[in-house]
């Protein structure tokens, strides 16, 4: 079953502009008092998914339009939605909660269920009982873990399941109480446990012990490995220890917390560039873009600083899930010299480059903050070619290449339109 939440969706709307460089600026894309965003994904197709405590959102048009496509009424159960998802290379997603753990085989518009949720039974109270993480590897093999009930009545446990064919079929182990996991550097899974133990899953061998839970791990391009402690799921008390980061493939791990104003870590996110993004309890979002070493908050236009989940964007945008629904930020974070004098004057479509050209040219223009651009290539006659750009992008430069296999020779247009501006220029097609 899907239905629209309209009551959800609200555009921002008179939100003031401010330099990231003075703390960053975010506007609403889905909002309600009662909607706890417990995760945040975005798939590779530019679809943003939001795992709540009322199922899970399926957002596009980089979150302006929402649709929940995964509710408790679907799939019988306690109140707690979805708290981790993941994608496999061939788009196949997985979503795992209390409910048990979901696939979706049409980017995430219908669910089935691939592992039920596990027995609760009456004298366990509201202890957490379910799923609480899912990892697909490139290899199409799947990982979740499970909290449930084993033993003996009133008695619970850790479980690890592993899939070796896209959630088909899944084997399964004993584990010690798992939080969340990453794949190490040598290829095999980590999880952590709610004593803040990291362990590796095939010798089952203790990598580090950090004395707090580990809630999530990231992995910067220079292959550092970052490990947020905060509360696991169903603590509703204890704080982190902040972020760790290790820089020999786990072997030590130091603490990196100059500049948090808050240790207790709920996500970890970071940049093709490195820039890393740390999500926290009470105090918002913070950004390091020299690998940990420190942190500044960037917060301004949050309306709440209990962030619990965040999702980069191919296009460079942030989406930050709170206690009082989901933000994105109006435009991209990675670098930290991102004030007005490093922005573009004005919109700006610059030269192709070559030109003449035979088979392909690079078109660049430029913006001086987040627009909807359409980027057009047209014939002599004014015919639409091909159709380069069409959607919002971050304030800054940007260039696509533009391909001329199978166009004859001859003069082409090229038009771009963006903030109520538009430009064109140009180009000659020789071969």
């Amino acid at each position: 079953m899907r239905r629209c939440i309209t009551l959800l969706i609200l555009l921002a709307v008179g939100l003031a502009e401010t330099s990231w460089a003075q703390g960053g600026t975010w506007e609403v894309t889905a909002i309600d008092t009662a909607l706890h965003v417990r995760t945040l994904f975005v798939a590779a197709d530019g679809t943003v998914f939001a795992g709540t405590d009322a199922g899970l959102l399926r957002g596009t048009e980089l979150g302006g339009n929402w649709t929940l496509v995964l509710s408790l009424s679907d799939i019988p159960g306690p109140p707690v939605g979805i708290w981790d998802l993941a994608q496999f290379p061939d788009g196949a997603l997985l979503a795992a909660g209390t409910n048990g753990v979901h696939r979706s085989m049409d980017a995430g518009m219908t669910w089935t269920t691939v592992l039920p949720q596990p027995i609760r039974d009456s004298c366990l109270g509201e202890a957490f009982l379910g799923f609480t993480f899912v990892l697909a590897a490139p290899s199409n093999e799947a990982f979740a873990a499970s909290i449930e009930e084993e033993g003996g009545p009133c008695k619970t446990s850790g479980r690890l399941y592993r899939s070796e064919n896209v959630g088909d079929e899944w084997s399964s182990k004993n584990a010690s109480y798992p939080v969340t996991a990453t794949i190490s550097p040598v290829g095999t899974l980590w999880y952590s446990d709610i004593s803040g133990q990291i362990i590796s899953s095939e010798q089952g061998v203790l990598i580090a012990d950090l004395d707090a839970p580990v809630v999530a791990f990231a992995t910067s391009p220079t292959g550092s490995i970052f490990a947020g402690t905060g509360r696991p799921i169903g603590n509703k008390t204890g704080t982190g220890r902040g972020i760790y980061r290790s820089t020999d493939n786990g072997e030590t791990w130091h603490p990196v917390n100059t500049g948090l104003t808050d240790t207790t870590i709920t996500d970890l996110a970071v940049y093709p560039n490195g820039t890393l993004l740390a999500a926290t309890l009470h105090g918002g979002v913070h950004r390091s873009t020299d690998g940990g070493d420190s942190w500044h908050p960037i917060n301004t236009g949050l309306p709440s600083l209990t962030v619990t989940a965040l999702a980069v964007t191919e296009e460079g945008f942030v989406f930050a899930g709170t206690d009082r629904g989901i933000y994105r930020s109006t435009r991209a974070i990675a670098t930290a010299a991102e004030d007005e004098a490093a922005l573009p004057e004005g919109f700006t479509l610059a030269p192709n480059h070559p030109n003449p050209f035979n088979p392909a040219t690079t078109i660049r223009y430029a913006l001086p903050e987040a627009a909807e651009v359409r980027l057009t290539v047209y014939d002599a006659l004014g015919r639409e070619v091909k159709r380069l750009v069409d959607g919002l992008r971050v304030a800054g430069e940007h260039e696509v290449v533009f391909e001329g296999q199978g166009l004859p020779s001859g003069v082409y247009m090229y038009r771009l339109t963006a903030g109520g501006v538009t430009q064109t220029r140009r180009m000659v097609l020789m071969k």
